[in-house]
């Protein structure tokens, strides 16, 4: 994998780039959460969590932060849980099935929580 130092990344207008699309995935996730009644949990599953994922992928290739906040990211998390993960236990027929969609949606959204978190504490020391 290249560092930093050996891609395009080095510079400025492709890092502003970069940010210009993690700002847009922080958008849909947002607008994810924007769907009503049965749009929202037709789309806003699987919109939210594929971006989610995305951002991830992009944060860990290219060593970055998305510019969120731990806050809006834990009032997402408690909106999904509310929505979507106490459904799985209606829709799902199986207890194997509804732990592994709990166990995706965890994993997924602590992943997120844990770089932005470490990236908060990194700046608050100073």
């Amino acid at each position: 994998m290249d560092t930093q130092e050996n891609s395009i990344f080095q510079y400025d207008l492709a890092l502003d780039e970069l940010g210009a699309v993690l700002q847009e995935l922080s958008n849909n996730i947002r607008k994810g959460f924007d769907y009503f009644g049965t749009r929202y949990e037709e789309r806003g599953y699987f919109l939210i969590l594929s971006n989610i994922d995305i951002m991830l992928t992009l944060c860990q290739r290219y060593e970055t932060v998305p510019d969120l906040e731990s806050t809006e990211i834990q009032t997402w998390k408690q909106d999904f849980h509310d929505t979507f993960v106490r459904s799985f236990d209606k829709e799902s027929s199986s207890q194997d099935g509804r732990d592994r969609q709990k166990a995706i949606v965890s994993a997924t959204f602590g992943r997120l929580l844990r770089i932005v978190r470490e990236y908060e504490d990194e700046t608050n020391l100073w």
